[in-house]
């Protein structure tokens, strides 16, 4: 016994070691002294009869993804000042800029991120530990910033950069520090803090912004991370593998393992789902099993927080509390908002990505809120941190201390704005409110639903969203608010009935869904509906969420909308085309599957061609957009417009540009043998919606020999596809047509730095400049998704095959 007691002493002492070298309200690097993201000593919080928040000291600083460090009376973070990316050290006391360092040229973000740097700082011994985003790893003197060491990654260790760049944060576990690399020789780097040298590579995967911690697992000290498929744990001192294993997930947004006690971690290994995982002691090291997986924290920036016997997290949008004996939510709230959690002394303390701070109790009944501020104007995407009874967040812009205070008063809180109701709707709020008597109020409520025909209910360019019925908690979601937005719904007291109303333009069609007890829901009032292409989950990226299924979505049309006359038709007036599958060869015993829609009359008609469309994402276009169906309506009405078309699907492994090769190598040719078709460049188009529009594109572009048109709706390209699609058309040498549409409440999010309108209107801009481009289309007064883009599929046709 005499060994393993003293065993686990060491390990011990090494994980305290890990975590207790600053003082003692420190909070020295990304959540805290040991990475779990609280502070459980003693503060003002539990002696104060009513807590107030106060700003101490606000300073300006740039752009920047990298959380605030506190140590020694010292405040470090990183940030882009417009050229370079810079680590900044300021007081504690009052804020004053003690020294500033630039690391590199400024980093620019992609794929809908701001720029500037994303790991954060760790200050150990007098000493800040700094990785930037192009992997340059620096040790600089806290005192005044000389530089100590560097070592770059990328050249010096191979490192592989993760797409947006290096966001781990250093850890210091015992006497070696530890940065999670990504080199070939292993995923996990451990170097000698004084002067930088390599000790051990270990361990396998790719990273993305995962960030090791360090904890007691059987007795010893270890260093935990999750890499992009596996967990790894690591003895800090030796670099040896004690376990490696396969997590389930994917490459998640947080994956830093949360140790919640007994040998368990919870990990948000996906974006669809959290696991908690126990290790187990084996003859050849350790076993893992899985205790559960649960939707109940999924698709977060935030890491959790493991507070007493439960666990605070964000899911999504919504703030939520889980046991982690089980994985079920224990309650939820929309308040305060979308943003990042800490715990000190027992008490949740939340800074939104809307620059409010929030204090509220730690506890299972539900969201309970001390006191709130409106800290920063702009946005917020960093963890806050604490040290001696105050708060120190950064925005995009700023950077500020919000003190605790003992007060009367809960500091002031934003402002709802006021939502615009439209005479009648307001007069009919009104009259229920003056009514004393519930039984009233819902035969009120019942004659006013009975009086419309339709809804939404639209009066003077206003629509009401009406929901009737039992529910804890109501939202819409919308193609105005964006991506991954929801605003709370308006319950009128003492009734069943939620509403929630905007101004819309009176000749727009409009997509949205309401979130009943946070589950997406279709309006039960509203028939017309629409399965999604783009969003999954509450509004999320469909491809992000790999286990989330489309959403179903609700639709209308503002009185000035009317849908396309030739979309009219009755089905028992069409001619209908017909849809065949077939298998086209690609060599080396590979097929590609394609579904290929014949248009009305193409059997009659033996000795007429017909123009050809590729349609990307083919299973999508015909399965959620029904545009054989579509397709009928239009040729139907116009029968000298009538085309093949060919839906691809089941693409080949590959690159893009391969994939991309082999349908103008294998496919186009084939078609042509087999099928009527008009073999001209200018009668063959490329088409593509959404997230298919990038290999539209790039067929379109890289083929110019065999397409003279391509049209895309919706374009969800981001940054080095645009570049790479501007740069195609910008490099053709023959005359080509480009169908280029999105709408006006297309995807964007207002709190990520990404927006496919703006996207598009570059895209358009850029090709402009080549003359043998022909453009059309632009902004339509619509959203985006299959039931916007069916009501163009004319224009589509009429701007590929000329009009």
């Amino acid at each position: 016994m005499l060994p393993r007691f003293l065993g686990m002493l060491i390990g011990l002492f090494l994980f305290c070691v890990s975590g207790a070298l600053n003082a003692k309200d420190d909070w020295n690097s990304l959540r805290g002294n040991q990475g779990l993201g609280k502070w459980s000593g003693t503060t003002l919080l539990s002696s104060a009869t009513r807590t107030g928040l106060r700003l101490r000291w606000k300073k300006k600083i740039g752009s920047g993804y990298s959380s605030v460090s506190v140590a020694s009376g010292r405040v470090v973070t990183a940030f882009a000042d417009g050229k370079f990316d810079r680590v900044a050290c300021f007081s504690q006391k009052d804020g004053k800029e003690i020294w500033s360092v630039p690391i590199e040229k400024m980093f620019r973000g992609s794929n809908g991120s701001f720029d500037g740097p994303l790991s954060t700082p760790l200050i150990e011994k007098g000493t800040v530990f700094f990785l930037s985003a192009r992997g340059k790893l620096v040790a600089l003197n806290l005192e005044n910033g000389q530089l100590k060491w560097m070592r770059d990654l990328l050249v010096e260790e191979k490192s592989q950069r993760p797409l947006y760049g290096f966001s781990t944060t250093p850890v210091m576990a015992g006497r070696t520090l530890c940065v999670l690399a990504g080199t070939a020789k292993g995923a996990l780097v451990g170097l000698d803090p004084e002067n930088g040298r390599t000790r051990w590579y270990a361990g396998s995967g790719k990273i993305a912004s995962q960030t090791p911690v360090v904890t007691g697992v059987g007795g010893e000290a270890l260093l935990v991370t999750g890499c992009g498929s596996n967990l790894l744990g690591v003895r800090p001192e030796s670099g040896k593998v004690l376990f490696e294993f396969p997590h389930g997930g994917s490459n998640g947004s947080a994956m830093m393992p949360v140790p919640l006690g007994n040998n368990r971690f919870l990990l948000t290994n996906d974006d669809s789902s959290s696991t908690v995982f126990e290790l187990k002691q084996a003859v050849d090291g350790w076993d893992a099993r899985g205790v559960w997986t649960d939707r109940s924290i999924k698709n977060s920036y935030n890491v959790p927080v493991f507070q007493g016997d439960h666990l605070f997290a964000y899911s999504t949008r919504i703030l939520t509390c889980v046991d982690p004996e089980t994985g079920k939510a224990r309650w939820k709230s929309r308040k305060p908002g979308d943003g990042f959690l800490i715990v000190v002394d027992g008490h949740l303390v939340i800074m939104t990505k809307r620059g409010t701070l929030h204090l509220a109790r730690a506890t299972t009944g539900g969201y309970q809120e001390l006191a709130q501020a409106k800290v920063f104007e702009d946005l917020v995407w960093a963890i806050p941190a604490y040290a001696d009874n105050a708060v120190f967040a950064r925005s995009f812009g700023e950077i500020a201390c919000i003190e605790f205070k003992n007060g009367n008063e809960i500091a002031p809180g934003v402002a709802a704005g006021k939502l615009p109701l439209g005479s009648r709707f307001q007069e009919f709020l009104r009259e229920v409110k003056d009514l004393d008597d519930v039984g009233k109020r819902v035969a009120k409520v019942d004659r006013f639903l009975e009086s419309h025909a339709s809804y939404p209910i639209v009066e003077d360019g206003i629509a009401h969203f009406i929901y009737r019925g039992p529910a804890s908690d109501m939202a819409l979601a919308c193609d105005f608010f964006g991506a991954r937005q929801e605003k709370k719904m308006v319950r009128v007291p003492g009734t069943d009935f939620f509403y929630y109303t905007l101004a819309l333009p009176e000749d727009v069609r409009f997509s949205y869904l309401f979130l009943k007890d946070f589950q997406p829901i279709r309006d039960p009032l509203n028939p017309r509906t629409m399965t999604s292409s783009m969003y999954a989950g509450e509004m999320e990226f469909a491809i992000r969420l790999r286990k989330e299924k489309p959403l179903e979505m609700s639709w209308f049309g503002m009185p000035g909308w009317e849908r396309p006359a030739w979309m009219k038709l009755h089905r028992k007036e069409r001619v209908l085309g017909k849809v065949v599958e077939e298998k086209i060869p690609l060599g080396n015993e590979r097929t590609l599957t394609v579904e290929i829609y014949l248009p009305p009359g193409y059997d009659q008609a033996n000795e007429k061609k017909y123009p050809t469309i590729y349609v990307q994402d083919g299973p999508a276009a015909r399965r959620l957009g029904h545009l054989d169906e579509v397709a009928d309506l239009y040729f139907r009405s116009h029968p000298e417009r009538a085309s093949i078309l060919v839906f691809l699907k089941n693409g080949p492994a590959g690159p893009p540009d391969a994939q991309a090769k082999e349908v103008a190598e294998r496919v186009v040719p084939w078609i042509d043998g087999k099928y009527r078709t008009l073999k001209e460049r200018q009668q063959r188009a490329s088409y593509g919606a959404g997230f298919g529009c990038s290999p539209a594109m790039l067929l379109a572009t890289s083929h110019g020999d065999l397409f003279g048109a391509c049209a895309v709706q919706s374009p969800l390209v981001f940054d080095q596809a645009r570049a790479a699609a501007i740069d195609g058309f910008l490099q053709l040498k023959k005359p080509t047509r480009l169908y280029l549409e999105w709408g006006r409440f297309d995807m964007h999010n207002p709190v990520e730095n990404w927006d496919i309108r703006e996207m598009a209107r570059e895209m358009r801009q850029s090709v402009s400049r080549n003359p043998n481009v022909s453009l059309s289309g632009g902004r339509v007064n619509d959203s985006t998704d299959w039931g916007s883009w069916i009501n163009r599929f004319d224009r589509i046709v009429e701007s590929l095959l000329g009009s």
